[in-house]
């Protein structure tokens, strides 16, 4: 069933498929206003970030894409080094920046890698989003934006979770399932029409900026949504601090560390880091689900909860991977910690979520197509649950 079609890095799968994962028609003036309200929501309320802080200030941007993201930034007044390795995006990125009258902003456009580009100058703020975790060398990259920051100076990356994906993983885990028994290629046309059938209708109901082919290219077929790729806080927040970095904010925005605490009390960067790690493990529940809930009165997961959620995302990803092993369908069972875990709070969004997942996986196993396609119907709590699977974090050069 796989035809395994290898990538070298995502920027090669885009070019192959002549895609853009977030495509924007920001020549729709409704389109362009809404953007800029999204953006700033995210930079100012979720990242700490005002918007002025962006006016006369110099910005580095790896893997600006076709550049509307930017376009918001030099419409903010900031002075911009665009990076980007895909040459297919840079004629639009071009355009557009002509069409809004801000070619001026840009300082530098160069088309290369964040592992490439070289500069002996020290930028006010330096972004990394959507593609850091992908890259073999990733945790050099964290080092090297901290390079290229002026001391306090704000970087930013994105990336996609290792525990927030799981619950979209399972649905990438029921595509790939339903090609493998109709033997489609994940990545042809009739996935897509499977994947419209299983998805399309609870997909229609978020406000989601792309269309659905474009979530299914970037998530369900896509070969980098795998666990290798995935990435994790509690990997990421001891290599800010060795980087000479400090955690600022996220978004999501999980963090309580800080709240109902005087300004005068100040703690380092160690504890700053610590007192997150702690925080996200009571609010695991969010991060898996996607749903709210009073992350304060939670206790924290154990350290066993965590390996069982990240074990379980490793074994259903082997499976929905062209690098799939062989037996990696046997291999995924439901873990009793993390059923344990999830029907412990009272709360029955949790409780029925951890049913749907235990009777998903033994649908993936039994070997019927309109069996899988019953039971993923009768998901009800699964279906409507999307996981916090992809975060930003931004941090200050100390």
């Amino acid at each position: 069933m796989k035809n395994i079609r290898k990538h070298a890095s995502m920027v090669d799968y885009y070019q192959k498929n002549q895609f853009n994962p977030v495509p924007f028609a920001i020549e729709n003036k409704k389109v362009w206003n809404e953007l800029i309200l999204n953006r700033k929501n995210l930079y100012e309320r979720h990242l700490g970030i005002p918007f002025l802080t962006f006016k006369g200030k110099s910005v580095l941007e790896f893997g600006c894409n076709s550049g509307e993201n930017s376009l918001v930034l030099a419409d903010a007044g900031a002075k911009l080094t665009l990076v980007e390795p895909n040459g297919q995006a840079l004629p639009r990125l071009e355009m557009l920046f002509d069409k809004f009258g801000l070619s001026q902003n840009i300082v530098s456009l160069e088309q290369c890698g964040i592992a490439d580009y070289s500069s002996s100058k020290k930028f006010d703020i330096v972004l990394a989003e959507g593609f850091l975790f992908s890259l073999p060398n990733r945790e050099e990259m964290i080092e090297k934006i901290s390079k290229l920051l002026v001391p306090g100076g704000i970087g930013v990356i994105s990336f996609n979770d290792r525990y927030g994906a799981l619950v979209e993983l399972i649905k990438r885990a029921v595509l790939w399932r339903a090609c493998e028994l109709k033997s489609v290629d994940p990545q042809d046309h009739e996935s897509l029409e499977i994947a419209q059938t299983l998805f399309g209708y609870d997909f229609s109901k978020l406000q989601s900026t792309r269309p659905f082919e474009a979530w299914w290219k970037d998530m369900l077929v896509q070969p980098f949504i795998i666990d290798k790729y995935f990435w994790s806080f509690q990997e990421l927040l001891p290599l800010l601090q060795v980087s000479g970095l400090e955690t600022l904010s996220t978004s999501p925005k999980w963090i309580l560390n800080g709240h109902f605490n005087w300004y005068k009390n100040r703690p380092e960067a160690k504890e700053i880091n610590k007192r997150a790690l702690s925080d996200w493990a009571r609010v695991l529940p969010f991060i898996i689900s996607g749903r709210k809930m009073d992350g304060t009165s939670a206790q924290p997961a154990s350290d066993d909860v965590i390996n069982a959620v990240a074990g379980l995302t490793k074994t259903i990803s082997d499976y929905a991977s062209d690098e799939a092993r062989a037996g990696a369908l046997d291999a995924i069972s439901y873990p009793e910690l993390f059923d344990a875990y999830l029907t412990g709070f009272d709360n029955e969004n949790l409780e029925r979520l951890s049913d749907d997942i235990r009777n998903i996986i033994t649908a993936l196993k039994t070997g019927n197509y309109n069996c899988l396609m019953v039971e993923y119907e009768k998901a009800q709590v699964l279906r409507s649950n999307w996981g916090a699977p992809y975060h930003y974090l931004s941090f200050v050069k100390t």
